[in-house]
């Protein structure tokens, strides 16, 4: 009993540094920013991640210590996925709202269990100090069901870059939104609003607006940010375009790859949607990666103004065909072309990350690999190890 209390505690000693971690080194970050024009007109409406970790993690650790499950887990998330589509709805009452507050709390315990035991089952484990025989989980799963905040991403016009990227509160209205892109770009660049299903807080943000099956992909995905910070291809997140689209590519093939795993061992409920993230069409990506390959081109020319109206004109052909995007700009570009699987970005490396999970003969051994990998060439390096 003594050991399972001195582990117990020394897994929240753990969490409890690496959360200081994450705050005071955002704090810092937001402290060296420069006070810039964007900064000014974001400020008020921007999303502060230091007091909001500092007590989400509070609480979290205080459920830990005293949480308990009422009844079976799967008649919890059977009652708390059939109150979520209710309140989808609009068919909720007060009792009930606080209900499914109160049931929030004890799924994302029941979620943090399971997936914990799946990653330990994978591998995807380390020893800490003083307790080299233990393989722990770390960082520890813990979920945050809550709306993520939104970012404000930002590209120069004349090219396609993300140069800069700014949370903002969760729920920023429609016409917030419209009025604050319009300032940003007034101040001669393209910019972007974009919602986010998850964001790798710690505790880790995944939006409880999803299907059972989309929280946990979100939940593994983000996790996956944590894990591979503890390696070169994490810390080195923010300091490329390359490192942040291995990350980012990582986390999506991975976390697709858990979650089925995951699914078939716990079903989702009854009261749930079955299905994951659902592949874009492939003439998304035609038209997407086409029309982004122009843009790029007239771009390099200095044509600015004729590759905003080329991206225009594509939006509305897209939306005549089912394809809706709110705006399709260069932050558009630069912020989901980020992701390599997306229809909106050009890159390689996409096709080279799915190459080297092909290879490896499990996920464990693949993350090992590319969690060393910073730049597309180091990729290319380490599939030439491969026969």
């Amino acid at each position: 009993m003594r050991g399972k209390a001195a582990r117990a505690l020394y897994l929240i000693s753990l969490a409890t540094i690496l959360g200081g971690v994450i705050y005071l080194g955002l704090a810092l970050e937001r402290d060296l920013q420069a006070s810039d024009p964007i900064s000014a007109l974001a400020s008020p409406y921007e999303h502060h991640l230091l007091p909001w970790e500092l007590e989400a993690l509070a609480m979290k650790v205080a459920a830990k210590l005293t949480g308990q499950t009422s009844g079976g887990e799967d008649v919890v998330l059977e009652r708390y996925f059939s109150l979520k589509r209710q309140a989808d709805r609009s068919q909720m009452d007060g009792q009930q709202a606080k209900e499914l507050a109160r049931l929030g709390n004890q799924v994302e315990g029941i979620l943090e269990g399971r997936i914990a035991a799946l990653l330990k089952e994978v591998g995807l484990t380390i020893s800490p100090p003083l307790f080299s025989g233990w393989k722990m989980v770390f960082p520890p799963v813990a979920v945050e069901l809550e709306p993520p905040p939104k970012v404000l991403a930002v590209s120069p016009r004349e090219a396609i870059r993300l140069e800069r990227t700014i949370l903002l509160a969760p729920k920023i209205g429609s016409k917030t939104r419209d009025d604050l892109e319009e300032a940003v770009d007034a101040t001669g660049v393209s910019s972007l609003i974009v919602p986010l299903a998850g964001l790798g807080t710690y505790p880790t943000t995944v939006t409880w607006g999803g299907s059972y099956a989309q929280i946990v992909e979100t939940a593994i995905h983000e996790w996956l940010h944590l894990y591979l910070a503890l390696f070169p291809l994490g810390r080195n997140y923010f300091r490329s375009t390359e490192a942040r689209t291995i990350n980012e590519t990582v986390a999506d093939l991975a976390a697709k790859e858990l979650a089925e795993a995951f699914l078939r061992r716990y079903p989702p409920p009854p009261s749930s949607p079955v299905g994951l993230s659902t592949p874009y069409p492939p003439i998304l990506y035609q038209e997407l990666r086409g029309l982004r390959r122009q843009v790029e081109e007239l771009l390099s020319q200095g044509k600015i103004e004729d590759a905003e109206q080329l991206m225009e004109e594509k939006r509305k052909e897209l939306a005549a065909k089912g394809f809706v995007f709110r705006k399709i700009n260069q932050a558009f570009f630069a912020f989901y072309g980020i992701y390599a699987q997306s229809p909106a970005s050009i890159s390689p490396i996409g096709q080279k990350v799915e190459a080297l999970r092909r290879k490896s003969p499990t996920l464990a051994y693949f993350l090992a690999l590319v969690s060393r990998a910073t730049t597309e060439k180091d990729l290319d390096a380490i599939l030439a190890t491969f026969p």
